[in-house]
């Protein structure tokens, strides 16, 4: 049995005697870091050891004022001037349960063995490396992708059974090192100090929790929890929009401020049970790109900084055949988030009229609105593309003051912009429940019919969509059960071009000439014909 096997049969199956209450944890592990606070609720804790060098109790209070912005690193010097450093990302399950106490009221004790004793072994000036055999995929794999709906007990005994089978395999490969021992020791004599009556939880690397409890056994569940995990339950729902075929991912390693990259292929370190997808670009060249169909996989992205995520509207099936008509309502200046939804209820006529087709929508994450209409995959990118031209005519007929299908901005005016070429080959847009790259972190919200003009973008951000999702589950569930056909909007443009020489409009500046397509040329730079005589 391998160390994931026995991993997930010890989740399914954990120990039931009674234990002392442990939150076992991954430093710097999203999963853990939204469960702690509930975690510690349950407990009731009156005290809450972290695993942080004792040295480092005078700097809690730092730690713990909401001011202090995340990423920080605390360093202790040792006397002969080597330096040990311990970073604390935003998502770290020790500071969040810091500033759960401070919150509470509750005291918090910096239970590690301080810098300066003996027990560290000389010439070591970092923390100690993995603890068994493949740390973080399996540390991913059991903890990570298992959180998202999960109580936030069940990742508490998850990151403990981890923690046990890191150990067994650190036991069976020379032994627990001295130094590990020592703090453990250190750290069960803090916990045993610090309780006179308290109630005590100990938010530890989940690899000491058994050395902590004295016992080899991990604990069991104490005072659980029910519902879901407050924002991980959202990146359950978000691998269905991304499935499909994962193109671009929006990343910002360096925060939304800092250098940020787009990536389309597939990196080289993918792991291998990631699967991907061959396409082609207009260009004729091809690539390999990633299918996240798991929770996993969008964990995977999101540790590398990932942070919208853009699917193609296709299948890896049959990457040439779009699946979704996908309608982009984009607020021109002059216009607002009001302006997109009076055109989306306008659009939402227009598709019913033209083949009883239903559309989802969603807020972009800004101040437009996108529409998404399931289709069977019968047509191309062209046919799907000279379908969404065909809406948008007939939006603009019916709303010529308010929307616009025109492709140069100049042409534009203080409109509705419906881009049809969002339809195109290689274009995406911003899956659902992806966060997009602004200071407040709003978040691509999918709505129903009757929250257009009601709810706005703003109300939406990585606050307060994981409690949306724990009252309404996901809204737009049901998507994927009736795909629709074109053939009512490919005859609208069939009529459009034949009654009213209406026919193809320009590509993106990017793609080849592509057939019918008329003058690429903005209007107000075209050569005007001289006069005759």
């Amino acid at each position: 049995m391998t160390a994931r096997e026995e991993a997930a049969a010890r989740v399914a199956a954990p120990a039931t005697r009674a234990r002392p209450y442990l939150i076992g944890v991954r430093h710097h592990s999203p999963a853990l870091a939204v469960a702690v606070p509930r975690l510690l609720d349950a407990a009731a804790a009156d005290v809450v050891c972290v695993e942080l060098p004792a040295d480092f109790q005078p700097w809690l209070p730092y730690l713990s004022d909401p001011r202090t912005t995340a990423p920080v690193a605390l360093t202790g010097a040792y006397e002969d001037g080597r330096l040990r450093s311990y970073p604390l990302a935003d998502f770290s399950p020790e500071l969040a349960a810091i500033r759960w106490a401070r919150e509470r009221g509750a005291e918090v004790i910096c239970a590690d063995l301080p810098l300066t004793a003996p027990q560290w072994p000389a010439g070591a000036d970092t923390w100690a490396g993995p603890a068994g055999p493949d740390e973080d995929d399996l540390w991913d794999r059991t903890v990570e992708s298992s959180a998202p709906g999960s109580t936030p007990e069940a990742v508490r005994r998850a990151a403990l059974e981890v923690g046990r089978v890191l150990r067994r395999h650190r036991q069976a490969h020379g032994g627990v090192a001295a130094v590990d021992l020592a703090r453990e020791a250190h750290m069960r004599r803090a916990a045993v100090a610090a309780a006179k009556g308290r109630r005590v939880a100990a938010v530890i690397g989940a690899f000491h929790a058994p050395g902590l409890a004295g016992e080899e056994e991990p604990p069991p569940p104490a005072a659980p929890a029910d519902g879901p995990t407050g924002g991980c339950a959202v990146v359950t729902s978000l691998v269905p929009y991304a499935f499909a075929l994962l193109d671009p991912r929006s990343g910002y390693p360096a925060g939304v401020t800092g250098e940020w990259f787009y990536q389309k292929r597939a990196p080289k370190g993918m792991p291998d049970w990631i699967p991907t997808a061959h396409i082609t670009f207009p260009s004729g060249r091809s690539a390999d790109e990633m299918c996240p169909t798991e929770e996993a996989a969008v964990l995977w992205a999101a540790q590398y900084g990932t942070l919208t995520f853009h699917p193609w509207p296709v299948r890896r099936g049959d990457v040439d055949h779009p699946d979704e008509l996908r309608i982009d309502l984009d607020p021109q200046p002059g216009t607002d988030y009001d302006d997109a939804a009076r055109a989306a209820r306008e659009l939402r006529a227009v598709l019913e009229e033209f083949g009883g087709l239903h559309g989802w929508p969603k807020t972009s994450g800004g101040r437009g609105l996108h529409v998404f209409v399931p289709i069977e995959p019968r047509w191309t990118f062209t046919q799907v593309r000279r379908a969404a031209i065909a809406v948008g005519r007939e939006m603009e007929r019916r709303m010529p003051e308010q929307v616009t299908i025109r492709w140069w901005k100049e042409e534009r005016g203080e409109r509705i912009f419906i881009d049809y070429n969002q339809t195109s080959r290689d274009r995406t847009i911003a899956s659902a429940y992806s966060v997009r790259p602004r200071p407040h972190a709003p978040v691509s919200a999918p709505l129903r019919w009757d929250e257009v003009g009601v709810a706005h973008p703003q109300d939406f951000d990585i606050t307060t969509m994981p409690a949306r999702f724990a009252e309404l589950g996901d809204v737009h569930a049901g998507m994927d059960d009736e795909a629709y056909s074109l053939d009512a909007l490919l005859e609208l443009a069939t009529k459009d071009e034949h009654d009213h020489g209406l026919g193809d409009l320009p590509y993106p500046p990017e793609y080849p000439k592509m057939p019918g397509e008329p003058s690429r040329v903005q209007p107000s730079r075209a050569k005007k014909p001289r006069p005759r005589g």
